[in-house]
Order: structure tokens, then sequence, then C-alpha cells
């Protein structure tokens, strides 16, 4: 069984510092990390919805990448770095 985690980051531009939001997925009968997604949402609550229904869905880590892609491309979230 797995649980995600919403997760905080912190980075630092000329501009100042700024706040995004990665997802972890910890295997819970290890303990340890599954997967991970860094630098996705730069909204706290969407990141911790979207890692709650990931949990209650049950999603598989390897699917981890992709679910959040759709999830910040269907919000209209999605920053692009060009």
């Amino acid at each position: 069984m797995y649980i995600y985690i919403a997760v905080k980051e912190t980075a630092e531009t000329e501009e100042g510092e700024f706040s995004t939001y990665g997802i972890r997925c910890y295997d819970l009968d290890s303990g340890n990390v599954a997967a991970e997604v860094r630098d996705v949402f730069c909204d706290k609550r969407l990141a911790e919805q979207f890692a709650e229904k990931c949990s209650s869905e049950m999603l598989e880590p390897v699917h981890l990448s992709a679910a959040a892609e759709d999830t910040v491309w269907s919000a209209g979230t999605a920053v692009l770095i060009g």
C-alpha cells in the first residue's frame, strides 16, 4: 500500500524566493520512497488534493508522473519554460 504526500520546495531567483510543491509516494510496507515528482504544482491546495486522490484511488507509483502531468494540464496551471 502507498501513501502520497505533498512536499513543499523552495527556490531562489533574482526576483526572490518562491515555493512549489512536489508529490512523494511512500511504500507503507517498507517505509521507502517509491516515487516522486518535483516542482509540479504552484498551488499548495491543489498539490494536497492531488496527493489525497492518489492515496484514496491507490495509484501505482509507476503512474505518478503521468497522473501529475494530466492534473496540471487539466487544471490549467502548467508553466511552460522556454
